[in-house]
């Protein structure tokens, strides 16, 4: 499985509503965004979510292609690249085991107010991240 795949997208810029529609010829994908920058970065989750739902089931992403069809008016046609591994270990939520050290004042009272200290911890890394 290669790490990143590259695949043409295409873009119709011409729309009465308040989208973009993206086509994803080589895994027959659709989605849309609110902007031509928008509609780019959801083809790139779009197939960062076909590699995690091939992946549990056991099967691979096509091969990069990087040949362009040609566009039509109204129509943007570029390349788009996804790292599939590094997106199908970010969807791993698998449960890992840590030994931490906090301050005793700070144990008694998250016990005391009946918190998950698992839960707490991994949200307080994911808002740090975040931010």
């Amino acid at each position: 499985m290669e790490d990143t795949v590259v695949y043409p997208i295409v873009v119709h810029t011409r729309t009465d509503d308040d989208y973009y529609f993206v086509e994803i010829p080589v895994i027959n994908g659709m989605t849309q965004g609110e902007s031509v920058a928008d509609a780019i970065e959801m083809a790139r989750e779009y197939i960062g979510e076909m590699a995690v739902d091939f992946a549990h089931d056991g099967q691979e992403l096509p091969e990069s292609v990087y040949t362009l069809p040609e566009a039509k008016e109204d129509e943007v046609v570029t390349l788009v690249d996804v790292n599939i591994k590094e997106y199908i270990a970010l969807s791993d939520n698998r449960p890992v085991k840590k030994t931490l050290t906090i301050p005793y004042a700070i144990d008694r009272m998250g016990r005391e107010a009946g918190l998950n200290f698992s839960q707490t911890l991994a949200e307080a890394i994911q808002e740090k991240i975040q931010n």
